[in-house]
């Protein structure tokens, strides 16, 4: 992310929350931020407002906690969604690999797809097109 984009974004949090900008305040936000994509930083940024504003339609209550992101506080959340979307990714590796395996053992074993269906109902549906074909 270039220097002016992370002032942007600065600028209008700066102008959501009702506040002046602080120019140690954008500094820290450029020191701590620019590495990251525009994307990740106003994701992290939208869901920090969310997660602080008041209650949809409660005129009553306050906003929750500090009215202004500090970079830490983004850059947490940019972390805990790269960490997120890291395991899910393995997660999905990790299910091909299993999938892919069992129809192999499916194929070896000559069991058919009604027993498939029968008894490893997880696996319906998941059988390889080049299995399909070749069967």
């Amino acid at each position: 992310m270039t220097e002016k984009q992370v002032l942007a974004l600065y600028r209008s949090a700066c102008g959501a929350a009702g506040r002046r900008e602080d120019p140690h305040a954008s500094e820290g936000w450029k020191k701590v931020l620019m590495r990251f994509s525009k994307e990740e930083v106003t994701a992290a940024l939208d869901a920090w407002w969310n997660d602080t504003k008041p209650a949809q339609g409660s005129l009553l209550d306050k906003p929750r906690g500090s009215t202004m992101p500090t970079p830490a506080d983004l850059k947490a959340r940019i972390m805990a969604e790269r960490q997120r979307l890291y395991e899910q990714s393995a997660a999905v590796r990790q299910r091909k690999q299993q999938i892919a395996e069992f129809w192999g053992w499916v194929a070896e074993r000559g069991i058919t797809e009604d027993e498939v269906r029968e008894k490893w109902p997880s696996y319906v549906g998941t059988r390889p097109a080049e299995r399909e074909n070749a069967a």
